[in-house]
């Protein structure tokens, strides 16, 4: 890891960045999105911890607990992921800039 970082602390920012942007994005689309175009709740969340996990909530208000939760938990992972793909330089306009079809081998990287 660069500049001292471990893989613990990478992890624990990343982490953090994941809960932030997901609350985040959550309330503009509670607020803001969903009262302007009149779509409902999704459950996509709870779809999925339902099929990996093959759970069966046995209420309403379980099924919609399950499903902010795996909301919440796939956006920490996600971050987490981030952190470590962009620790490893594996993002922004470098990568794509590297991995360009008119790179040849003398002149990638």
């Amino acid at each position: 890891m660069r500049n001292g970082s471990t893989a613990l602390t990478v992890l624990g920012r990343g982490a953090v960045a994941g809960v932030a942007g997901t609350v985040a994005m959550t309330a503009f689309q509670k607020f803001v999105e969903m009262p302007i175009t009149g779509r409902p709740d999704s459950y996509a969340p709870a779809d999925f911890a339902e099929k990996v996990f093959r759970l069966t909530p046995g209420t309403s208000a379980a099924r919609w607990r399950l499903n902010n939760a795996t909301h919440l938990a796939l956006g920490t992972m996600w971050g987490g992921a981030y952190a470590f793909a962009a620790r490893a330089g594996l993002r922004g306009r470098g990568l794509w800039r590297r991995s360009s079809s008119r790179s040849t081998p003398a002149t990638c990287c």
